[in-house]
């Protein structure tokens, strides 16, 4: 089932630079909740700035140069996409926008997971990453270098690793050893497309791959699409290893085998509000990979040429 879960917590990082000047981060976040927002701001970077906080802030970033990071508190259903909304138009009446340095990244609470619920995360990201990278911007993809959202496809055995006895009751009330030693068994480090090293801090799943965006359907269709991930991992029994799809046009293939790993296939399986996200997503891809559906239904169409591609409705 592909819907979209009202109780799951998220939380939202979003990278920004600025046209000019920067103004100093208490303006901005002044001019945040004044917008109805309520928004604090952190001017040094120090270790508190990845402390979960009861409001939005406007906290440095390294990686970004004459900008910062606006960091959302912790979000759930629908109420949460209405306050990125109003905070993205704020920043960018300000003048904020975005570059090749900037980045999103989506935590998803994962206190309801266990390892091998975890490990699975990493293995359906892993088997769909080539369709996964169609999504995102060029400098965000498997080879583009990107030192802070590197692939997947590393050679950790994220499945076996998990599946050790010693890890079976680990959960998020473990010791904070345990919580480790089954974190350091699954992730292949923080700067990867999924960071698991944010388990430790947050009790959360960390997505880095989506690139610079102000545009809230662009962030709130990503946030829907990874929450669909957890949630197939969680449900999944066994290791994921990847739908394949043997039939139907080629050029589509890879689109449809994540499709049904995700459980997406059929409209009865959607609400409106994944059903939103799924064709948002669709129009990303180049028009040789859109998938053909029909009132929500994914289309396995044999016709020859363009027509058995045709494109998302809106």
């Amino acid at each position: 089932m592909a819907t979209f879960d009202n109780n799951r917590k998220y939380g939202i990082e979003i990278e920004f630079s600025w046209n000019g000047r920067c103004p100093s981060f208490d303006y901005i976040a002044q001019k945040i909740t004044e917008a109805g927002v309520p928004c604090t701001a952190n001017n040094r970077y120090n270790a508190s700035i990845h402390n979960a906080t009861p409001t939005w802030k406007i906290v440095p970033d390294g990686s970004v140069h004459n900008g910062g990071e606006l960091v959302s508190p912790i979000l759930s259903g629908l109420e949460g996409k209405e306050q990125l909304r109003i905070a993205l138009r704020t920043i960018k009446e300000l003048g904020a926008k975005t570059d090749r340095s900037c980045g999103i990244h989506v935590h998803h609470d994962a206190s309801d997971m266990s390892a091998k619920n975890l490990a699975n995360v990493a293995e359906l990201y892993k088997s769909h990453e080539a369709i996964i990278d169609q999504f995102v911007g060029e400098s965000r993809r498997r080879y583009s270098g990107n030192s802070y959202c590197a692939s997947m496809h590393t050679n950790r055995m994220y499945w076996e690793n998990a599946s050790e006895r010693m890890y079976n009751n680990t959960n998020i009330n473990s010791s904070e050893q345990q919580k480790s030693q089954m974190i350091r068994a699954i992730s292949p480090g923080r700067y990867f497309h999924v960071n698991f090293n944010a388990y430790l801090r947050h009790g959360t799943v960390e997505f880095r791959q989506h690139h610079s965006s102000l545009n809230v359907n662009k962030i709130w269709t990503w946030v829907v699409f990874t929450q669909t991930i957890m949630s197939v991992a969680k449900s999944h029994r066994g290791k994921i290893t990847g739908r394949v799809v043997n039939t139907g046009p080629e050029a589509t293939r890879g689109v449809r085998g994540l499709i049904r790993e995700m459980g997406m296939r059929k409209s009865r399986n959607y609400d409106d509000i994944t059903l939103d996200a799924y064709k948002r997503l669709m129009k990303r891809l180049p028009r040789e990979l859109r998938v053909n559906f029909r009132n929500g239904d994914a289309v396995n169409d044999n016709r020859d040429g363009i027509e058995a591609v045709a494109v998302a409705t809106a």
